[in-house]
């Protein structure tokens, strides 16, 4: 590698670690990605290429971390962050799927009654219904 090349690995290595460490979270609790029938090679992969993509537009770093434990502690901070966006769209997900439920249990309650109405007493019910 040339200088310049190794300048900006160096440069872009910790930010595109903590990307792929948040996607990486995101697709292990999400709901689409988290089901068994999804490899989790094929998570690993998802998350390493959407990172590539992301990683050149992020702004650079001011300043690289100094120890590990600076970057275990950014990693960390990135899973958590992850693992929270994902949670919380397993969570958005769960709510729209009860709500559909309880939206079709409803029609399907009125259309029952309008018909039962309907065939049991027809001479009651109105011209509109």
């Amino acid at each position: 590698m040339t200088g310049a090349a190794e300048l900006e690995l160096a440069r872009t290595a910790p930010a595109a670690i903590g990307v792929v460490a948040r996607i990486g979270a995101v697709l292990a609790v999400a709901p689409p990605f988290a089901h068994a029938a999804v490899p989790r090679r094929v998570r690993a992969l998802l998350a390493v290429a959407l990172a590539i993509g992301i990683v050149p537009t992020l702004p650079a770093i001011p300043s690289l971390p100094r120890a590990w434990g600076e970057m275990l502690i950014g990693v960390g901070g990135d899973v958590v962050i992850g693992l929270a966006m994902g949670l919380a769209l397993t969570r958005a997900m769960l709510t729209a799927h009860f709500f559909s439920d309880v939206f079709v249990g409803a029609a399907v309650g009125l259309l029952v009654g309008r018909e039962t109405f309907l065939i049991g007493f027809p001479q009651l019910a109105p011209g509109w219904f």
